[in-house]
């Protein structure tokens, strides 16, 4: 097991992880529709910077975190109109929602940032306790550079039990009508830790 940083080559394998963590999400959508919208959340949340990290083990990545501050930017949505030209139904209507759905949510959250805060923008593990590991290492890391909070955000879909028993704080919660997901009690959950 080994904790180092991110790089663009990663990537591939950093997609077919958010497609095997979401393909579920999206019932009745074609695999290829699918690794389409991983790829989309991937690269909303991935930003040329020194916060991005992955543990693997025997060549393979078994968790990544990537991060930002409050002003990074990125070209995600110019990628996302580009692959919008090529959806039509339930798939173009599936990918706006991502879009504004992801939009919306970054944008509310940053209205919680300083500049002596960062932002856990992407968070998955396949392996038990490696999470938990590049989470430690990520909070170490973001103190050496002077970071005074950490803020996320996630919805019910996801292990949004974990952030509380690593000392997150929920500062927000409220429903949300994100038309992918079949939950009726589909909520969006903000959370903080001083680190």
């Amino acid at each position: 097991m080994e904790i180092s940083k991110l790089n663009n080559s990663d990537l591939p394998q950093v997609y077919e992880m958010a497609f095997e963590a979401w393909k579920d999400a999206y019932p009745g959508q074609s695999d290829a529709f699918i690794r389409k919208v991983s790829k989309f959340i991937v690269r909303k949340n991935y930003y040329e910077n020194d916060y991005r990290y992955k543990i693997s083990e025997d060549g393979i990545i078994r968790a990544i975190l990537l991060g930002c501050e409050k002003d990074d930017k990125n070209n995600a949505l110019e990628w996302v109109e580009l692959q919008t030209k090529d959806l039509h139904g339930s798939e173009l209507l599936i990918m706006n929602n991502q879009k504004d759905y992801l939009v919306k949510s970054d944008d509310l959250l940053a209205t919680y940032l300083t500049d002596i805060d960062i932002k856990l923008a992407l968070f998955i593990s396949n392996k038990r306790g490696y999470g938990t590991k590049l989470l430690n290492h990520f909070m170490k890391e973001s103190q050496v550079k002077g970071k005074d909070k950490m803020y996320l955000w996630t919805d019910s879909s996801c292990n949004h039990h974990y952030y509380p028993k690593q000392g997150f704080e929920e500062i927000l919660s409220f429903a949300n009508a994100n038309a992918n997901m079949m939950e009726e009690d589909y909520r969006t959950l903000f959370y903080s830790k001083k680190i």
